[in-house]
């Protein structure tokens, strides 16, 4: 594999790596060649004063598809936090939320010309849990989840993409927004900013910010984010990420 099509695979795979709470990266590159299937570890963490999220997955072809093109299962375990104002008793506080989860599904990707698009399906299990005694405007406890997908991206040309992901979680009631604009400067490096939208019963973000990575070793790919974040009761914070995959 050149290093265009490595830093290709690579870029595709982790340009939408961080996602909110349930929606997980599955589009992937479509240059590696078509003898070649290997599988794609992802992970990153994103944070702010008011949220965090963590995430470990694996992509993995099958029935004969290839990363970008055909069938494949994924997998995903994933820790979000957050905190939001609410009212007891006539008292303001802060409730602190923890939702560990884990899913699995399968989608298709494909490819047609500069467009690389997939849709994917995914089951699994969530378990929301409060600071004692808040009240909730959501499910809390542990909820089985349905989460749909479409993740699509477009070539402008060997310099310029845009990117965008949507996701909505049955179940728990979370869902996901995000739209990227990239540049391919130079070779094995690419930079850009995003905008995104993340919402369930409980909390809200808009996020606005840019995003650089670069590929490492044989078919890694490690990025940088960070931008600024506006919460349901429109405080404003500052968040920043780290995401990478790797080909194995």
């Amino acid at each position: 594999m050149t290093a265009l099509a490595t830093w290709r695979v690579a870029a595709r795979a982790a340009a939408i790596t961080l996602r909110s709470m349930l929606a997980s990266a599955t589009l992937v590159g479509a240059a590696v060649a078509a003898d070649e299937r290997p599988s794609l570890v992802i992970g990153g963490v994103q944070g702010s004063s008011r949220s965090s999220f963590t995430h470990l997955g694996l992509i993995e072809p099958i029935r004969g598809g290839s990363l970008g093109q055909g069938w494949f299962r994924r997998t995903m375990a994933s820790w979000l936090t957050y905190r939001y104002d609410t009212v007891l008793n006539g008292r303001e506080l802060q409730a602190r939320a923890s939702a560990p989860g884990i899913e699995s599904g399968l989608g298709y990707a494909w490819t047609i010309g500069p467009l690389t698009a997939d849709a994917s399906l995914a089951l699994g299990v969530r378990h929301t849990s409060l600071s004692a005694d808040v009240p909730s405007d959501g499910p809390t406890g542990t909820r089985f989840t349905v989460t749909p997908q479409v993740a699509t991206r477009y070539d402008f040309n060997e310099l310029i993409n845009a990117e965008a992901l949507g996701a909505y979680s049955f179940g728990t009631n979370d869902r996901f927004l995000r739209a990227r604009l990239g540049l391919h400067p130079v070779e094995r490096w690419r930079a850009g900013v995003e905008g995104a939208a993340y919402q369930g019963s409980n909390y809200r973000s808009e996020q606005r910010g840019a995003f650089v990575g670069t590929t490492f070793g044989s078919g890694g790919w490690i990025e940088l984010i960070a931008g600024r974040a506006r919460s349901r009761d429109g405080e404003q914070s500052v968040y920043v990420g780290i995401a990478g995959s790797k080909l194995f």
